[in-house]
């Protein structure tokens, strides 16, 4: 693996996760399929438009995986509608979901080398990989090279069978 491994997986709580786009509802259930979160603040900066920009790129490079795999944007504060717009023009098949109470961001920030101090990500910028039940797997560093993220989900098709 080129991300660090969850080892055990750990469920995302997605009972207080409320999806801005592409349609303003609660997230009721797993996935059903394998997500790349990437954590930002909020406010997408330079770097951020970077990496959701590599995130486009893995997606694309999927192929006829596309339908297997979901891009999921968290932020633990509510995004501006000119930050919505600003992700969804980078790639409309981004779902951008905001972490209403902080619980998500409690288990992310446990996940990574400095905890939260409330609720917010000490390292925004973090991605993970989630299998279809929303469990984390794996976790790639602020900066990580989209490259690694590809061959990691290319290895995950692989193994469910979903290649």
């Amino acid at each position: 693996n080129q991300g660090m491994l969850v080892e055990p997986p750990l469920a995302l709580p997605l009972n207080e996760l409320r999806e801005l786009y592409p349609q303003d509802s609660p997230v009721t259930g797993p996935p059903q399929k394998w997500v790349m979160l990437y954590t930002y603040p909020g406010t997408c900066d330079e770097q951020c438009s970077y990496d959701v920009s590599g995130l486009r790129q893995i997606h694309i490079a999927t192929g006829r995986d596309q339908s297997s795999v979901a891009i999921w944007l968290l932020s633990p504060a509510n995004p501006d509608q000119d930050t919505r717009n600003e992700l969804v023009r980078i790639y409309p098949e981004f779902r951008i979901l905001h972490d209403t109470d902080g619980t998500a961001a409690s288990v992310l920030s446990a996940l990574s080398s400095e905890p939260a101090d409330g609720p917010e990500f000490r390292e925004s910028g973090q991605a993970f990989l989630l299998d279809p039940s929303a469990n984390i797997i794996l976790r790639y560093v602020p900066g990580q090279i989209p490259g690694d993220i590809n061959r990691d989900l290319d290895r995950l098709l692989k193994w469910s069978g979903k290649d």
